[in-house]
Formats: C-alpha cells, structure tokens, sequence
C-alpha cells in the first residue's frame, strides 16, 4: 500500500507534483492547506491574519490527526511548507508514511513563489530583493525538520523519481 507524504518549503513542487501523480494514477491526492481551508471555510490567509500562525499550526496538527483516521488505500498527502516543523508533526508523519522531503535552493524558490506571493501569509509583504534572504533564513530553521524525511530529492531527482513510481 502506498502512502506518501510530500514535504519540502513553500514553492518546493508539492502540490505539482501530487496533482500530477494523481492525474497518472488516480490515487487520492489531499492538499492539506486546501483540506484545513475547507475543513475551516475561509482561507489560510485569514486564518493567519485572525488568529495567527499557532492556532493555524493547531489547525494543521488536529488535520493531520483527521485524514490520518478518514484516508484508506493508497494516497498521497502535500503538506503546507512549515507543516513537519511544528507540534511533533515530523514523528506522525514518519509514522503513517512514507515522507519525501523535496530540496528546492532558496534562488529557485525565491524565483517560483514570488509571482503568487500575495497568497502566502509568510512572504506577502517581502519585495524580490528580499525574498531569497527570508527563504534562505526560515529554510535553515525548518531544514533539520526536512530531513527527517525517508527519502530527500533535490530538484533534479524529481522527474526520475516519478518515472520510477509510475512503473511500480
């Protein structure tokens, strides 16, 4: 049974990638940013803005618990970017799947998240020039987190890696 946990920074590929396999395989994809917006009808960013990023981190953590009890069969989980790093959500990660940790460099992120960063809570006030630096510094906090995952990909393992998941 395949039960797959993507995790990686904001703009890593997590949610591209899940769609994709999904429109490959047909097996259940769960954003959980999407999940806990319609779970909590309104979106991340309100969430953030009316009670800050513990009581989302709250939010994210009883999530987990949820589709850890409602997903069956094989499925494919994308996490939000800080997800792993809060609430001892990396252990209950482990442990109900199989964790990959997508590896972007700061520049590449900073390149891919910058045109939508107006929906991202944590970046939406930063100006290109910065944004590298913020990814840079917030990745080093969240990076030991990552690696905690069962299998690390840096962004030119990704393809290779589907191909061989398709063919399992």
């Amino acid at each position: 049974m395949k039960k797959v946990i993507l995790l990686g920074f904001m703009g890593s590929g997590k949610s591209t990638l899940g769609r994709r396999i999904h429109a490959a395989t047909g097996i259940q994809f769960v954003d959980l940013d999407t999940w806990i917006e319609e779970w909590q009808g309104r979106s991340i960013r309100e969430i953030f803005a009316k009670e800050g990023e513990m009581a989302f981190r709250e939010m994210e953590h009883q999530a987990l618990h949820q589709l850890q009890s409602q997903l069956s069969g094989d499925w494919l989980l994308a996490c939000g970017g800080g997800t792993p790093c809060f609430g001892g959500n990396m252990d209950l990660l482990n442990s109900i799947g199989t964790t990959i940790y997508l590896k972007v460099s700061p520049k590449e992120l900073a390149r891919r998240i910058f045109p939508g960063k107006e929906h991202r809570p944590l970046i939406a006030n930063y100006e290109q020039d910065e944004l590298e630096e913020f990814i840079r510094d917030l990745l080093g906090k969240r990076e030991a987190y990552y690696e905690r995952a069962h299998l690390i990909l840096n962004e030119n393992e990704v393809g290779s890696w589907f191909k061989e998941f398709l063919e399992k």
